[in-house]
């Protein structure tokens, strides 16, 4: 049609992105000191490349609507993107360095050579953060009129991406155990509507448009639902029932290497590869006495092992579980003895030390939250199932498990699903929607194999 291609208008957000978990994007080459380094700029800085930002942000508003995301974000052979993403430069940051091994989850031991680490940017890095879209006729009320309006199912999605990016968004790899989780501080958005005069005069007096100066800031909330209803999502608070090591190395009195807690700066940390590690030994093990096959879960939490038959994608997102170290929560050193499984007794000169960290009282500390994606009834279930074990201390989370270390008590829950909002308090008591809860459960019990 003609007057597609001409330039209707300019948007413009700008705000400062800040990391809420450790950021990993790598720059696709390791060393001989770590499989993979942090992606850094010719000064040495850490950065997100707008690709990437881009790439998430089109995905997000394809779960949506597929034809808006064509109409902004290009599609192949047809059309280019009107969306151009800048590079997010760290201005502050700290590299961090994490490892990793893989599970042998019949045996629940380490897999031979398939230890890995790896940088990451830690959490708490920002970067200012810039996109530009160029408005044209396409996506305009009429494209050949000059003075037709920007089309307001337009201006509906790219508000909706803006409030994504304010309530957080997921960068980079790993994101399914918890990492790259960011949000936008301080975001605004402009609009300059080239029918009008005073939008036309505004951004040819800058140098570079700022949101500020548009003529129409966009305040209107989006009808886009901020999440699919068909998202499974858990926010729980649990308390320490004894004692909880996921192990890091550091040093004691004497600087002698010893097992110390996970840290993310002053907090403890617990993975969200750990927690997820465990959450699928248990559905597993739930599998196993329904007498299912387990290959079922690579639909739901991903394969990408060497012996997996074809990679898939995790639908379950675990974050990042930061505990507050304070007077309540604290780390305490504990020393053993090693002991001769043969004769029992101890072994000479064999004393192990650990720093665990332990909980006076019994208030609410470790906040779990994941979600699983495009989640039928039977995922639902599930869900519920590793939901209950962890509050009822039948997981144990981190290493010393067989001491009695990392059992949780669940205290209360949050769970959003099919639109409804589900509410669980002391003692597991639910105060709305038991019998869905409970059709949920059954469904995963009676679900058929494919």
């Amino acid at each position: 049609m003609k007057g597609e291609e001409r330039i209707a208008g300019h948007v413009v957000l700008e705000g400062e992105l800040e990391l809420l978990s450790p950021l990993l994007v790598g720059d696709g080459g390791g060393d001989e000191t770590r499989d993979i380094h942090v992606l850094k700029d010719r000064t040495g800085r850490p950065f997100l490349p707008g690709t990437s930002i881009a790439g998430v942000l089109r995905a997000l508003l394809a779960e949506r609507s597929e034809t808006m995301a064509a109409l902004l974000f290009g599609a192949l052979d047809r059309q280019q993107s009107a969306v151009r993403v800048s590079d997010a430069v760290f201005t502050r940051y700290a590299i961090i360095y994490r490892d990793g091994v893989r599970i042998d989850h019949d045996l629940g031991t380490a897999v031979t050579g398939a230890k890995y680490d790896y940088e990451a940017i830690e959490r708490g890095g920002r970067a200012p953060l810039r996109i530009d879209v160029t408005l044209r006729g396409i996506h305009t009320d009429d494209p050949s009129d000059i003075h037709a309006p920007i089309r307001t199912d337009v201006l509906d999605a790219l508000v909706f991406l803006r409030d994504a990016l304010k309530a957080g968004v997921r960068f980079g790899a790993m994101t399914a155990k918890g990492l790259g989780r960011a949000q936008v501080k301080n975001i605004a958005m402009g609009l300059y509507d080239f029918a009008r005069p005073q939008d036309v005069k505004a951004h040819l007096r800058q140098e570079t448009p700022s949101a500020a100066n548009a003529g129409d800031h966009c305040k209107k909330a989006s009808s886009y639902a901020a999440t699919a209803e068909d998202t499974f999502d858990v926010t729980a608070s649990f308390s320490l029932r004894s004692s909880l090591l996921v192990r890091a190395k550091g040093e004691d009195a004497d600087g002698k290497t010893i097992a110390v807690m996970q840290k993310s700066g002053r907090d403890a940390v617990i993975p969200g590869s750990s927690m997820k590690g465990v959450l699928r030994h248990q559905a597993m093990r739930i599998l196993e006495k329904l007498g299912r096959s387990v290959d079922t879960l690579d639909a739901l939490m991903g394969s990408s092992g060497e012996d997996a038959i074809c990679k898939q994608k995790s639908r379950m997102t675990v974050d990042e579980t930061y505990i507050r170290l304070d007077k309540n929560v604290f780390e305490k050193e504990h020393t053993r003895n090693r002991i001769d499984r043969f004769t029992g007794g101890t072994i000479d000169s064999a004393l192990f030390t650990t720093r665990p960290i332990w909980q006076k009282g019994n208030a609410p500390t470790v906040h779990v939250h994941f979600q699983i994606q495009k989640a039928s009834k039977a995922d639902a279930g599930l869900a519920l199932f590793l939901l209950r074990d962890l509050w009822q201390g039948r997981i144990a989370l981190g290493g010393e498990a067989g001491s009695g270390r990392g059992t949780l008590a669940g205290h209360k829950a949050t769970i959003r699903y099919g639109g409804n909002v589900y509410q669980i308090g002391e003692h597991g008591h639910i105060t709305d929607g038991k019998a869905a809860l409970e059709a949920y459960a059954a469904a995963f019990v009676q679900a058929k194999e494919d």
